[in-house]
Order: structure tokens, then sequence, then C-alpha cells
């Protein structure tokens, strides 16, 4: 978070560290163009990062990968799924991350870099991302993971006596 010129993020660029910039929610424009006009990215990363509603992919560019993956989540009550989407943007010193809504899921990372000399302060930039990828992984296992159990009980449930809303709600899931 902050405000950043664009020679402010130019200057980045010149740092043999890795840089990590991560955008929750709604970007501004302005930003956005700022950020590719700075990164050098081509015009239809920037359309897909501002879009939030694209199907997953990775696009090679000469300069950096451009990733999209969905974000699952599920309600515990109930346990209906939302997808939001997760745009990295991986670079040789760097890594861009845009999430639409829950940026607490990216919490994890941000507490091991905050925690001294780790693997992932040790590493580059594709370590990063490799990390903010596994991370979009575990959510989607614990996903499959509930969903799994609201069966396995509905199963049992079934096996014990014939209901028409347990039809409904296996019908649902």
């Amino acid at each position: 978070k902050g405000d950043f010129a664009s020679g402010d993020l130019s200057s980045l660029l010149t740092h043999p560290t890795t840089h990590w910039i991560h955008l929750t929610g709604a970007v501004d424009p302005l930003f956005l163009q700022t950020l590719g006009t700075t990164f050098k990215l081509h015009p239809l990363v920037l359309e897909d990062i501002a879009c939030r509603s694209e199907r997953p992919k990775l696009d090679l560019y000469p300069a950096y990968l451009f990733i999209i993956v969905n974000l699952l989540s599920i309600d515990p009550k109930t346990f209906a799924i939302t997808s939001e989407q997760v745009s990295l943007v991986l670079g040789k010193n760097f890594v861009l991350s845009f999430i639409s809504k829950d940026g607490n899921f990216i919490n994890p990372i941000k507490e091991r870099l905050r925690h001294g000399n780790n693997r992932i302060r040790q590493k580059e930039a594709d370590y990063l991302a490799y990390a903010i990828l596994d991370l979009v992984a575990d959510h989607t296992f614990t996903v499959l993971n509930q969903l799994d159990l609201q069966i396995e009980t509905l199963e049992q449930e079934l096996t014990r006596t014939t209901k028409p809303l347990i039809l409904q709600r296996i019908q649902k899931i």
C-alpha cells in the first residue's frame, strides 16, 4: 500500500533484490497504467488484470510470465463456492500480484517475509510466485476437503433414510 510515482517504481528495477507489489481490490486505472509502463507490460495483460473475470491461463512474454489462477473459497454454512481471480506477473527480480477481494489469503507469505532469513527471502522472484501459487492450491484442497466431508455426511444420511431434502442437497453440491 502507498503512493508511488513512476520514478519510484522504476528505481526498484535497478536494485538486484526481489521486489513484490501486491494489490487487493480494484486497481486504480492510472496506477495500473503506471505499473504497465514501468514493468513494460503488454496492454492485454493490463486488461486481464483489470477485468478480474478471466479464465486461468499462463502467457509467456519475453521479459515475464503472466499467470491467472482462481482462488476458491467455501462458505462453511451454505457451502457456496466463490472464486476470485489472482493475477501474477513474474519477472527476473519482481512479482506483481493482484487479487480481487481476499487480501488475507496472502498473510502466511507476509508473515514468512517478516520473520527474518528464511527460504522465501533467500530465493529469487520465481520462488515467491511459487509460494503464492502454492497458497492458491492449498485453498483449493481445503474447499475440496470440505465438499468431500459434506458429501460423506449426506451419503450417511441417505443410507439411513431417503428424504427429498437430502437428494436436493446432493444435487446442489
